[in-house]
């Protein structure tokens, strides 16, 4: 895999700073890395390199090169912990040739077993699962303080945990503070990039930020990033769930003893309309794995039902859910929904009500996303739209950067409130920020340009579009009308108010007498 170019260039820094080489090797260095770099090794040869360095015979170049080959072969093997970044002098010419070696974090037996528990605890997918996942990481970072790998592990754990009915603002902050602490470490894991990513994806918003990080993390860990759930609901929040399916594939292939895995890959079907292939998935996943069935496919199961306009299977599926609050909170506004699209606005309601309790006097936290979901099922879209602006702007739920493909949405979309919502999210951004989000998000969008943005656009002064015509108030700008010609089109002076009347009314018939009536009657 090739490594990242700000990291070859911070290794090439490294090198040039030692005493590694001398000035003319290091001078030598710099234009092969380069070369190499820019993808233009044409030049990579004995008398050009020459001519540029100002030595006098070709063959020099072949020493130097020969020194700076085995000088840095000793250095790698000298150094008492492997860089990320390698580099070597082709043997056949005078290519660079770059190798990235992730760096490997050495942890003790004891704190293994704790990261292998913490890894387990929080593919629960629960509430006491994060909260488990959190004690191996901290028993673990006692014996290990700062130790860059666990605190990338505490911070996905945070992020994780905000999808499953925390106050999810509060951990996604705590998880970007722990990620601050793993920069300053001398190597960052893969694990680091991945838990930055999910914090611009859920917390700021970030959609090229969370892109870039995630690739990161993806170059960093040899692939290993993309299967992940996390990576797999951004390409879905950027609607390339289509792109996520294939990913899951392989993942399932990898473990295949995973009901999670499964449940991973059935909602990316979900999202991409891939309803057929979903319910064979999670059929095949409950037929497999009987009670180690992971409550999710349920869930899907229901979404997929309502997806397909199944509302009473839904209702039937989510009642399966073999989980209930406090452990999750993700199916609390689900049944409610699924009530209510059947006609059961009564249940729907009771429901609603109830989470508004709940969230009000419990002295536990109910998600604004669940009681979103709740109103709409209770037909009070108003309140929904409510909740919905509570849930993604202020508490930043993770789930509803999704809000875009899960399906029953749908059922909110056209309603006023709802587009008035998008409108005052759009307020504060300008038009070039706007249409940057759209753009990373694929939506088909154009731009309505002010007047002055009109007449600056540069593709019209490109096209020598502009002529000058003359007007009461002085020469103006006057566009071309569309099409082109052979001599040009006539493009005469702007009239002044009345000039024309009296030609114009004369080539209407009406004579010198009449003219002079219609301006006696201040008609013209």
């Amino acid at each position: 895999m090739k490594p990242p170019p700000d990291e070859i260039l911070r290794e090439v820094d490294r090198i040039l700073q030692s005493n590694l080489l001398s000035p003319q090797e290091r001078d030598l260095f710099r234009r092969i890395v380069r070369r190499t770099m820019e993808g233009d090794t044409s030049q990579l040869y004995q008398k050009a390199l020459a001519d540029e360095l100002g030595i006098a015979s070709a063959k020099q170049i072949g020493v130097v090169a020969t020194r700076i080959r085995s000088k840095l072969a000793d250095y790698y093997r000298r150094m008492p912990s492997e860089p990320g970044v390698q580099m070597e002098v082709s043997s056949r010419g005078y290519e660079v040739l770059f190798s990235y070696h992730p760096p490997v974090f050495a942890l003790s037996d004891r704190i293994q077993i704790a990261v292998a528990n913490a890894k387990a605890a929080i593919d629960q997918r629960t509430l006491p699962g994060a909260g488990e996942a959190l004690k191996q990481l901290d028993r673990a970072l006692a014996i290990e303080p700062r130790h860059p790998l666990l605190l990338a592990l505490k911070a996905h754990c945070h992020a994780t945990r905000a999808l499953y009915g925390t106050y999810p603002r509060q951990d996604l902050e705590t998880a970007e503070q722990i990620v601050d602490e793993t920069r300053s470490t001398a190597t960052r894991p893969w694990e680091s990039w991945f838990a930055e990513a999910c914090v611009k994806m859920a917390l700021h918003w970030d959609w090229p930020g969370a892109d870039a990080a995630f690739k990161r993390a993806i170059e960093q860990s040899g692939g290993a990033a993309q299967y992940q759930a996390w990576y797999t609901a951004f390409l879905a929040s950027q609607r390339r769930a289509a792109d996520a399916v294939p990913l899951l594939r392989v993942a399932v292939s990898r473990a295949h003893d995973s009901p999670i895995v499964r449940a991973d890959l059935a909602i990316n079907q979900i999202f991409a309309g891939q309803y057929d292939d979903a319910q064979e998935t999670i059929e095949t996943a409950l037929a497999l794995f009987g009670g180690r069935t992971h409550y999710l496919l349920h869930v899907h199961l229901a979404i997929l039902h309502e997806a397909r306009g199944d509302g009473a299977a839904a209702v039937a599926a989510i009642a399966g859910v073999p989980l209930r609050w406090p452990m999750t909170t993700i199916t609390l506004g689900l049944r409610a929904l699924f009530s209510g699209l059947i006609g059961d606005r009564r249940t729907a309601r009771r429901h609603f009500v109830k989470l508004r309790a709940a969230r009000a006097i419990a002295g536990r936290y109910i998600p604004a996303g669940q009681l979103c979901i709740a109103a709409l099922g209770a037909g009070d879209f108003d309140a929904a739209v409510d909740w919905l602006r509570e849930g993604a702007i202020v508490e930043r739920d993770p789930n509803l950067v999704l809000s875009n493909v899960y399906p029953f949405f749908r059922h909110l979309h056209p309603h006023h409130a709802f587009r008035t919502l998008i409108v005052d999210t759009f307020a504060p951004l300008t038009a070039a920020q706007v249409v940057e989000r759209l753009e990373t998000a694929q939506i088909a969008n154009a731009r309505v340009n002010t007047m002055h943005e009109v007449w600056e656009h540069p593709q019209l002064k490109a096209r020598n579009r502009w002529r000058e015509v003359g007007s009461p108030a002085g020469p103006i700008p006057a566009m071309l009308p569309p099409g082109s010609w052979d001599e040009g089109p006539r493009m005469d002076p702007v009239p002044a108010l009345g000039e024309h009347t009296e030609a114009i009314l004369r080539e209407l018939g009406v004579d010198a007498d009449g003219v002079r009536s219609l301006r006696a009657a201040e008609a013209i």
